[in-house]
């Protein structure tokens, strides 16, 4: 008989695959959706009962077949657990009929099936109709080597409850009992139970330390890091000392990231900001002396800005004093400095326009005047002067 290959996805990221019959025991239009129940048994703790399949985000029925769905070998399906059913009156009590036909041919013993979930058959000739649920479970239970109350007996895709017998439930000579795994409630009550933790009568002494045997050495770590940095160890050693380790290993990070913002040691504040004063003039003589080279051969500044000189070498000095990556000093004094110039045009601009003068005019002047300037710095052919078109 043709399988169908599925995969099951049940809650907590179990993924595990199932085959079922193409053509389900019972059903000429082939295997159900309860097929599908049964055999996902084999890999997941779930009740048939009460389990939701899905596909594509539809929950699917007991009684559907899996071409009606859509689906085929290799799908995907997603099992949850959803709430029990109630059980009908007429499943769980067998009628008077069912209970006189049963003592009259009660005696009477016939050949059933039972298929477990993995498909293996074991067959039974020691039941009769006047036998119960029960008994059928407990032969289950030895043959599949499974508990009698982890075990569901469903004869054409309806679980055969407790109490009844197999002439009520219509199981005959021939019948097929499919075997399905199930839930046992009272072994995970059982395990959910929380045990009550036992408390020495005697509590005075005090509590345990949270750390773990290796707290030593990170206390260690934190010395030799101290001592990598540089840093003065009597205030760390200190702190290490009046407060428990917990609280100790805290304030030792503390003090480290405070003593690397703070002076290098042995410096004191004052000492700290004269030696930023310094670099700042040493950063400043380096600017005006990578401008004088950048300027060369180029027509001076009518003025050297002392306030822009100034400016770049106190950002450069106090980036490099606070231990932040100091920019590229050409690239960030050529940004300055075209900054400035294009702060001081646009100056400029705004004292024409305030003037009256068009400004269009007083920008082609000003090309003008530069064009004369760079041609007059421009080197001259031999021979005098250029010549004239007439």
């Amino acid at each position: 008989m043709a399988q169908i290959m599925l995969k099951i996805k049940a809650a907590g990221g179990i993924d595990f695959p199932i085959e079922v019959a193409a053509m389900s025991e019972g059903s000429a239009t082939g295997a159900t959706v309860q097929d599908v129940k049964i055999a996902a048994t084999a890999g997941c703790d779930m009740d048939p009962e009460v389990m939701k399949v899905i596909y594509k985000g539809k929950v699917l029925k007991d009684d559907d077949t899996l071409v009606s769905c859509g689906i085929q070998t290799g799908d995907t399906l997603h099992v949850a657990k959803g709430m029990s059913r109630p059980v009908a009156p007429s499943e769980s009590q067998s009628s008077g009929y069912s209970a006189a036909r049963g003592s009259e041919s009660g005696k009477a013993k016939f050949e059933i099936y039972f298929k477990g979930p993995s498909g293996v058959e074991v067959p039974s000739d020691q039941f009769g109709e006047a036998d119960t649920v029960e008994q059928l479970r407990q032969f289950a239970s030895s043959a599949f080597s499974t508990n009698s109350d982890e075990v569901h007996l469903l004869h054409k895709g309806k679980i055969l409850k407790d109490g009844a017998s197999l002439g009520s439930c219509g199981v005959a000579a021939g019948s097929v009992l499919r075997v399905a795994r199930r839930h046992n409630e009272k072994e995970v009550a059982s395990n959910d139970t929380v045990q009550p933790t036992e408390v020495p009568e005697d509590v005075s002494s005090p509590m345990p330390m949270a750390w773990g045997a290796n707290s030593q050495g990170d206390l260690e770590q934190i010395r030799a890091m101290a001592r990598t940095l540089g840093l003065p160890m009597e205030p760390l050693e200190q702190v290490l000392r009046e407060v428990p380790q917990q609280q100790a290993m805290t304030a030792a990070m503390q003090e480290i990231a405070r003593l690397r913002r703070g002076p290098p040691a042995g410096e004191t504040t004052a000492e700290m900001q004269a030696r930023w004063d310094r670099e700042a003039a040493d950063m400043a003589r380096q600017v005006r002396a990578y401008l004088s080279r950048r300027e060369e051969g180029e027509e001076q500044e009518e003025d050297g800005d002392e306030e822009l000189l100034a400016d770049i070498s106190r950002t450069l000095a106090e980036a490099r004093a606070r231990g932040a990556p100091v920019p590229n000093a050409a690239v960030f004094v050529d940004r300055a400095v075209a900054r400035r110039r294009q702060a001081r045009e646009l100056h400029a601009r705004m004292a024409r326009e305030a003037s009256g003068l068009d400004p269009e005019i007083e920008d082609a002047f000003a090309a003008a005047e530069q064009s004369l300037a760079a041609s007059a710095r421009a080197p001259r052919r031999l021979g005098g002067e250029p010549r004239r078109r007439e």
